[in-house]
């Protein structure tokens, strides 16, 4: 059997087809992952340390949404409230996480926060999750980190399958999908039904404890190779759920509360490959996210609530990679978006913004014996809201021994006031308060720090040690204003505190058979 090595690996995965047949590797093959550096690479490869939750992972903890998915991973703060399933990573709020499904941007945060319980499972190939700040590539708000939903394509010629269950609370699941794959042509196509009934563990008050839902999705992956060199990809994805409850607050008021959600997200794009070896990706992609929510007080009108919000969020990314000299692989690109809010709580009632950005990394690999690769790496921004913003990064593995890998990145991160930070004037006159928003508010910053080991004896056993630093500037919180002659408080949002977060991350897997 014939070692492939580590450049060997790279020119394979950017053009499959430029080895010969007995370079090819024999053994199984590992995952591949794309977030750390945004070109592929096998996971053991990778210069930025991965975690990858497999399809496999999925299936066997019976995770029925990506918030399950993640619910027991090691260093994964997963949480739950009104906004939805939220994830913390290395101490920092959902805000500073970046989500991204195939490597587009999902829209739709509440508060901040994107409900990871809104993605169902099924069609999902692989979650890859990188932490510490990845602006360098990826832009704002991934201060925190990244994590990649990798939807999935059909892994045999004709495929399908179906599922069904039945629970308490009147509980009813069910799942399926079929898919096709030939020598041009993969597509696979899912969907899904569930309901259930609201549920109140606490019967001397009127309000119940859950919600009763009603939700249904559906999604598609195609991929279709025109050559080897050519091929397109598209995805579309569509949810709608239904919320329903009943609230009560100390006054006494009871309400009726409802909550209509609906997302649609869909990219499509052009791959090249060309001899170099190098790879050109051209993607489009636009997310909509609607939320409806109605609060009906009973025996009167005063407190009633019907707001909607609208936000669609358009993006184009091209990028291109290059392998030069054996040596260094070169990515650039260039990124546009636009993005439009349209609710009630904003004071002229819609807002939008539009952002540009160039990137560029080198992974120079300095030395393969032992493996010594340097990956420097830059963004900038410009911002419609802020002006610009430099983000950048440098990442340095070291493999002093097969058993060892060593990893340091440095880098900074950022993220940009959101369009209700900016805009946002909301009167509860119920509980007399009043926030209003700040133009002049400043992109939040941070500095980071990762130094990480992973130990791998043996096929059997894995260790791994991560200690991280994050410094993190021009936090923007709400603070009272001057007070008025009324007896509404008003609060306005202000960049107002640094913070730091610092820990150690600690992980082992070993294989009993």
């Amino acid at each position: 059997m014939k070692t492939l090595s580590y450049m060997s690996v790279l020119a394979l995965l950017l053009w499959p087809g430029l080895t010969s047949a007995e370079d090819e590797p024999t053994e199984e093959v590992e995952p591949i992952v794309v977030t750390g550096s945004r070109t592929e690479h096998a996971l053991s490869d990778a210069p930025v340390a991965t975690e990858v939750v497999s399809a496999e992972d999925i299936e066997a903890s019976g995770a029925e949404n990506v918030a399950e998915a993640l619910a027991d991973r090691v260093g994964i703060d997963l949480f739950s409230s009104y906004q939805g399933s939220g994830v913390r990573l290395q101490g920092l709020e959902p805000e500073h996480v970046l989500i991204l499904i195939d490597g587009e941007r999902l829209g739709g945060r509440i508060g901040g926060v994107i409900d990871l319980t809104r993605i169902p499972t099924e069609n999902v190939e692989r979650i890859e999750i990188v932490k510490g700040a990845s602006s360098a590539l990826y832009g704002s708000d991934a201060m925190g980190g990244v994590i990649n939903i990798i939807t999935r394509g059909a892994r045999s010629r004709y495929e399908g399958n179906a599922r069904a269950s039945y629970g308490t609370m009147n509980t009813i699941e069910t799942r399926g999908g079929v898919g096709i794959r030939n020598d041009n042509w993969n597509s696979r196509l899912s969907g899904g039904w569930q309901q259930a009934d609201s549920h109140d563990l606490d019967p001397s008050d009127p309000a119940t404890t859950t919600s009763a839902y009603q939700q249904w999705n559906l999604s598609n992956r195609t991929v279709y190779t025109h050559t080897r060199n050519i091929k397109v990809s598209g995805r579309a994805d569509y949810l709608r759920r239904d919320l329903q409850g009943i609230d009560s607050n100390s006054q006494g008021a009871v309400f009726d509360r409802r909550n209509l959600t609906e997302t649609l997200s869909a990219s499509m794009g052009p791959e090249f490959r060309f001899d170099g070896p190098s790879k050109l990706k051209l993607s489009g992609s636009y997310n909509l996210f609607r939320d409806q929510f109605v609060y009906d007080q009973h025996k009167s009108e005063a407190l009633d609530k019907d707001e909607e919000t609208t936000e669609q969020l358009g993006q184009i990314t091209l990028q291109y990679d290059e392998l030069i000299g054996g040596e260094h692989l070169i990515t650039v690109g260039a990124e546009g978006l636009y993005e439009t809010l349209e609710t009630e709580r904003l004071k002229t009632g819609s807002g939008d913004r539009k952002r540009a950005a160039l990137f560029m990394q080198d992974e120079w690999t300095a030395n393969l014996d032992p493996l010594v690769l340097i990956a420097p790496g830059a963004r900038l921004d410009y911002d419609s809201q802020f002006g610009a913003h430099p983000t950048p990064k440098l990442t340095l593995r070291v493999d002093p021994i097969q058993e060892l890998v060593l990893r340091m990145t440095v880098g900074m991160g950022f993220r940009a006031p959101t369009f209700k930070e900016l805009l946002m004037l909301f009167e509860n006159p119920s509980v007399g308060y009043l926030v209003e928003g700040n133009p002049d508010l400043k992109p939040e910053t941070s500095k980071n720090i990762n130094l990480g080991a992973e130990i791998k004896p043996n096929d059997s056993v894995w260790l791994s040690l991560n200690l991280f630093y994050n410094k993190i500037d021009n936090l923007i919180f709400t603070e009272p204003t001057t007070a008025t002659d009324s007896d509404t408080i008003r609060y306005r949002y202000v960049n107002i505190a640094s913070a730091r977060t610092q820990g150690l991350e600690a992980s082992a897997r070993f294989e009993i058979t």
